[in-house]
């Protein structure tokens, strides 16, 4: 129990390093606040996945399970146990997002895990969900990699198959 204390005093300090700075001005924001992160158990741990434009660039919105328009992420790691809570006992979701596995970061932005064997394919949803919030994509910069430019930054989302699906990269470039 007191090295659990000791894992979620890490993670706390690092979400305390990481989100604020993933948040400045034209890095990709992120929205957990729809998760039911204490539902989610071994057998059901789908988030759905969604972007959308926003005043600051690009959000990247996880909904619950079978409800996101690109398709479903995979929290690998749901423990409600483990998650952090506020003073009446509500489940923080920022930090679950990365307790559970949900969520990485990563320099400029985030790596997250799609269900789904299709790099190519996620990669195409990607692209045109971008190109129908108004952001321009760029051509020819690969099957797998997306680059965007709108709202004042440019973005790149790169798509690599793995194990578990497709690890996604969305950050800034």
């Amino acid at each position: 129990m007191r090295r659990i204390g000791h894992h979620l005093t890490i993670l706390v300090a690092l979400l305390a390093l990481t989100l604020p700075a993933a948040l400045a001005a034209g890095q990709v924001e992120v929205d957990v606040s729809a998760v039911p992160f204490v539902d989610l158990d071994a057998n059901d741990d789908l988030v759905g996945v969604d972007l959308v434009a926003s005043d600051g660039g690009l959000t990247l919105v996880f909904v619950p399970g079978g409800e996101g328009a690109l398709g479903d992420a995979i929290a690998s790691r749901p423990n409600a146990d483990a998650y952090t809570t506020n003073a009446l006992g509500d489940v923080i979701a920022d930090a679950a997002a990365f307790t559970s596995g949900l969520l990485e970061a990563y320099p400029g932005g985030f790596l997250f895990v799609l269900d789904t064997a299709d790099a190519r394919a996620a990669a195409s949803a990607f692209a045109e969900r971008l190109a129908d919030l108004g952001f321009a994509v760029a051509p020819g910069t690969g099957p797998r990699v997306v680059d965007v430019e709108g709202a004042g930054a440019a973005y790149r989302a790169s798509f690599h198959r793995v194990d578990e699906g497709v690890r996604v990269y969305l950050g800034v470039r």
